[in-house]
């Protein structure tokens, strides 16, 4: 297990960093050019400025078990597809259950926005569902989660 994060756009790298050392899990940190990340404990690595190439070099990345942090629901659905553990800077953990809520949330902004540009009407965007736990707790859980399913695998 390892934890993935997208650095373009994530506000808790200190949290996962804290919580990775303290369970010795190794943390690669992916971001643009645009971007300076230096970490003495994280893999720091520095993609061009293109759309998305932050994403598609996580995605590159994720084995199984391995925790992805991102705010982008695209690479969240691709790390579930690789068997990868998506959370975002919120302390919401996207599960197979409660994905499309997400992506149906990004559409409805994207159709608010065009909506708003074609009538020069003002309407209120819709609100993001709330995570349920901090983001610390849930990074926690997924975690321990993670350790105790190798655990289990390990004993079989």
């Amino acid at each position: 297990m390892k934890i993935l994060i997208d650095g373009d756009a994530c506000s808790k790298k200190d949290t996962v960093i804290k919580l990775a050392k303290k369970y010795n899990i190794p943390v690669h940190i992916y971001c643009d050019v645009n971007h300076n990340i230096d970490d003495d404990y994280a893999d720091v690595f520095i993609v061009d400025c293109e759309s998305n190439s932050a994403d598609f070099a996580i995605a590159n990345h994720i084995e199984a078990d391995d925790i992805v942090v991102t705010n982008d629901i695209g690479l969240a659905t691709m790390a579930m597809a690789m068997r990868g553990r998506p959370i975002n800077n919120y302390g919401t953990i996207y599960t197979s259950r409660n994905i499309g809520k997400y992506i149906n949330h990004k559409y409805m902004i994207k159709a608010s926005i065009r909506k708003q540009r074609n009538t020069n009407h003002h309407s209120n965007l819709p609100k993001n569902p709330k995570p349920k736990q901090s983001f610390y707790a849930s990074l926690l859980y997924l975690i321990r989660k993670t350790r105790k399913q190798d655990m289990q695998y390990q004993a079989s």
